[in-house]
């Protein structure tokens, strides 16, 4: 019995030891044990025949409005004059990583230290993780096979993990010019080594999760190299709809069971599993089934008439998310325009898209940035003296600062002339 990508629900009403919405990773590494069955249940289909999934350089053209998208819409966002703005949240084997722009950041150290204090663990710190960072990710030589020496920091690669990850493989009109400007800043704007050592502050090459001038994401690094084994099964284009209770051992609420359907109209199915069901779905999808299955605040669930399974208030709270803002700036060279020329010249596009067919190579190798830099304001900024920093501590940045060479639009096409 080989695994299996189903498409058709009767193919998968035999137990499962685990169940999972979504979660490539977890799948992965619990079929490694072939004593448990792993069934996984993804609302979308394989996104990897969209040839903009796998080219580096085509992330933009991914969202908002695409196949692979929910394509949410956010309710009126006081601080942005009530504008609704779409919000991207994938829908594929693979979730969001098939459709994010491949930035590899794990953080500052602050971060994880606070996890650890919080906690009261300190497994849970910068130090104690390092080995779980370098265990997920495998660095590669970048597609043009130049020496990195100076871009990334040789000990903080992982070397034998499973997500493939590297530095540009093409060389942008902004490298030489963004470059020059660090060295001439310096201070905040100087140029690091790599900004995945725990202290990101400076500006450094952009990582991202590609290799071999491919994205390289959840579905291909980890879902793929799975599909040989006899106890995993991915159940594609069907949604959980409720999580179901199936016993209650001690007054604590049991678990074991999915409700799910492949479309409005059909008929759904319950499907049980004999040791657990993991949900991994995501920021908005995970609280979106936990609240119809009676998990969230009693008074909440109460007023849509949904039975309390489990009283937990701070479900489907506390979303914080950052914004992008745009710095349009014309370049001296319009030839150094490089994502508006592809966006407005289809025989441009058509024969960058040729060379990374025949070769993989050139910029479409790259994501939309060589380089990243993350910065704070000065600790005796006067803003502080009205709100506490929001930044885990003194070396962990406020503000990512990228420089994309062109127009690139997030929410919607690039104009025909203009900016």
């Amino acid at each position: 019995m080989q695994t299996r990508l189903i498409s058709s629900i009767t193919l998968a009403t035999t137990m499962s030891s685990s169940a999972l919405d979504g979660g490539g990773t977890i799948a992965a590494r619990l079929s490694e044990d072939r004593k448990v069955n792993v069934l996984v249940i993804d609302a979308g289909a394989r996104a990897d025949i969209d040839i903009d999934v796998q080219v580096p350089l085509h992330a933009h053209r991914l969202q908002p409005d695409s196949p692979n998208d929910w394509n949410y819409t956010t309710v009126a966002q006081r601080g942005l004059n009530d504008r609704k703005l779409p919000y991207s949240h994938g829908k594929a084997v693979g979730g969001t990583s098939i459709l994010n722009w491949m930035y590899w950041v794990r953080g500052p150290r602050g971060d994880y230290d606070k996890f650890a204090a919080v906690k009261g663990d300190r497994h849970w710190s910068w130090t104690a993780l390092q080995h779980l960072s370098k265990k997920n990710e495998r660095f590669v030589s970048p597609r043009d096979h130049h020496n990195t020496a100076g871009e990334i920091y040789p000990d903080i690669r992982g070397k034998h993990g499973a997500v493939q990850i590297s530095v540009p493989g093409a060389t942008f009109p902004t490298n030489d010019p963004t470059v020059a400007a660090s060295k001439e800043l310096g201070g905040e704007f100087q140029l690091i080594e790599g900004y995945n050592c725990g202290n990101p502050l400076g500006l450094g090459w952009f990582q991202g999760a590609y290799g071999g001038g491919k994205r390289r994401d959840s579905a291909n690094s980890y879902i793929d190299p799975a599909l040989s084994r006899w106890n995993l099964d991915v159940l594609i284009q069907t949604q959980v709809t409720k999580l179901v209770r199936t016993d209650t051992k001690e007054n604590v609420p049991v678990i074991r069971g999915v409700k799910i359907a492949q479309c409005r109209s059909a008929s759904g199915y319950t499907l049980t599993s004999n040791r657990e069901v993991i949900l991994s779905a995501g920021a908005i999808k995970t609280p979106r089934l936990l609240l119809p299955s009676g998990i969230s605040a009693s008074a909440q669930l109460a007023a849509h008439d949904i039975r309390t399974i489990v009283d937990l208030p701070d479900v489907g709270q506390h979303l914080a998310d950052h914004p992008v803002i745009p710095l349009p700036y014309r370049t001296v060279s319009a030839a150094d325009d490089i994502f508006t020329n592809l966006a407005r010249n289809a025989t441009l596009f058509d024969a960058t898209l040729a060379e990374w067919k025949m070769r993989r190579q050139g910029v479409a190798t790259n994501s939309d940035t060589n380089h990243i830099a993350f910065l704070r304001p000065s600790q005796n900024d006067p803003m502080f003296s009205t709100q506490p920093g929001p930044a885990s501590g003194p070396t962990a940045p406020h503000t990512k600062f990228f420089v994309i060479p062109g127009t690139c639009q997030f929410l919607g096409p690039v104009p025909p002339e203009g900016m």
